[in-house]
């Protein structure tokens, strides 16, 4: 039975050989020497990404490193809460009131202009 390496690799892959097995006279233990080399070609592949991603993890470290002995302050800006509301025009307050329609959304918009001074 194939193992679970060769039926993830796909069936097509390995029908493929299998055909050009059997038309040159190989026998079972030829196609599994092929498997093996085959496995041993992957494994330096993963081997060698291994290295390179173990590189470039140095890498990472070291400049996080030299980054890490920065402790500068950065500044801090607060903005203010309050809003000044003589700067507004009454025109807007008189057409911002137009859409208010009950007597206690115009009260609440008279207590908010008192509250600010107005």
């Amino acid at each position: 039975p194939p193992s679970k390496q060769t039926q993830a690799r796909g069936k097509s892959g390995w029908r493929n050989m299998a055909a050009m097995a059997a038309r040159i006279g190989r026998s079972r233990p030829v196609m599994e020497l092929t498997e093996v080399a085959e496995l041993r070609r992957r494994n330096a592949e993963l081997e060698s990404e291994i290295d390179r991603l173990r590189s470039e993890n140095e890498q990472l470290r070291q400049h996080g490193h030299r980054h890490e002995d920065n402790h500068e302050v950065l500044p801090v800006v607060i903005v203010p809460s309050t809003v000044d509301l003589s700067r507004v025009d009454s025109s807007i307050v008189a057409h911002i009131t137009s859409f208010l329609g009950t007597p206690r959304e115009l009260l609440n918009l008279a207590l908010t202009c008192k509250s600010f001074g107005h």
